[in-house]
């Protein structure tokens, strides 16, 4: 006589993490405060610098190329957003994320070393196109891994970054004596080469 086998009740399934766009939900937080951070240091570099433009031109000798100490970043930066916002489409967002911050950090710190306006000119515009891919794939990384619901609410806060990087890169540069020399204060007894700790 064959005894009947008690049946086994099937395992329950494991609980598995929610994932939005290959991030887990629990870490979008955290890729949040990534961005938010990266914008502010790139909002609070270029209001710095231009507060030391005056010494950096003074000191180069470039008074006839100033304008373009500006508009080499923003041509960049302006150039950079739609090519790397279609390419980050089709290749996802991290290497050109990771790319810009890296030309970013490469620009600025080929500035600092610049001994001639056409090298920092030309540094400018390897910083600009950095900036102008963290500056797309912020809002985009935003859009990404948060609903339609909640994107509002968080493309605010970084829209107020750039609003404090303003505000603390103003700030900072009246109050701090180093970049009190770079924009060239006559009280401040600090070396006129202050302004390239600037941008290294």
């Amino acid at each position: 006589m064959r005894v009947p086998r008690p049946s086994l009740s099937p395992e329950a399934p494991r609980p598995q993490a929610t994932f939005t766009n290959q991030i887990p939900a629990e870490r979008r937080y955290w890729v949040l405060a990534a961005v938010m951070l990266v914008q502010f240091i790139s909002i609070l570099t270029s209001t710095i610098v231009s507060t030391a433009a005056p010494t950096i031109v003074d000191e180069l000798h470039g008074l006839d190329l100033y304008a373009w100490l500006f508009s080499s970043y923003m041509l960049a930066s302006s150039v950079t957003v739609p090519v790397v916002g279609k390419l980050s489409d089709l290749f996802g967002r991290r290497p050109f994320y990771i790319a810009g911050l890296i030309l970013f950090l490469l620009g600025s710190a080929v500035s600092g070393f610049s001994q001639n306006m056409s090298e920092l000119i030309a540094a400018r515009a390897v910083t600009g196109i950095g900036g102008g891919a963290m500056m797309a794939l912020g809002a985009t990384t935003v859009g990404d891994i948060f609903s339609p619901r909640e994107r509002g609410r968080w493309m605010g806060l970084i829209m107020s970054v750039f609003g404090l990087g303003s505000i603390v890169g103003r700030w900072s540069a009246d109050s701090s004596p180093t970049i009190s020399a770079g924009a060239g204060s006559s009280t401040s007894t600090c070396p006129s080469g202050s302004w390239r700790w600037l941008r290294s």
